[in-house]
């Protein structure tokens, strides 16, 4: 893992070109298309694109990033990690908050047509 933390700006797009094709059970997807340094505007080169799926009992979402080929392994592990954290902070949030707005993402998500 790097020493320090590395500040970025991601840019989220729900109509932003898919860099691979969804899978066929996703309902939407977000995808990450720009990002840069924050300390010198540097293009990070990544895309970001993560796939939600409404299941019977709940959603699974499907997150990935691609990387350069040339992408140091301790970024590519590092994302993995944050990745994992980030997510896990989300939904332990939407479930303890249950208000309007987390009620009015779920109602979303499940009609959302694509």
């Amino acid at each position: 893992m790097y020493k320090e933390p590395v500040y970025q700006f991601i840019g989220i797009s729900l109509d932003a070109k898919k860099p691979i094709p969804e899978d066929t059970d996703t309902k939407i997807s977000l995808v990450a298309d720009t990002g840069y340094l924050v300390s010198d505007k540097t293009d990070n080169k990544c895309l970001g694109m993560h796939q939600f799926k409404m299941k019977k009992n709940g959603m699974k979402i499907k997150l990935g990033i691609l990387f350069p080929e040339n992408a140091p392994k301790e970024m590519v592990d590092g994302h993995k990690h944050h990745l994992a954290v980030e997510f896990l902070n989300v939904i332990t949030y939407a479930g303890q908050e249950r208000n309007l707005k987390s009620k009015l993402i779920n109602f979303v998500l499940k009609h959302k047509k694509m």
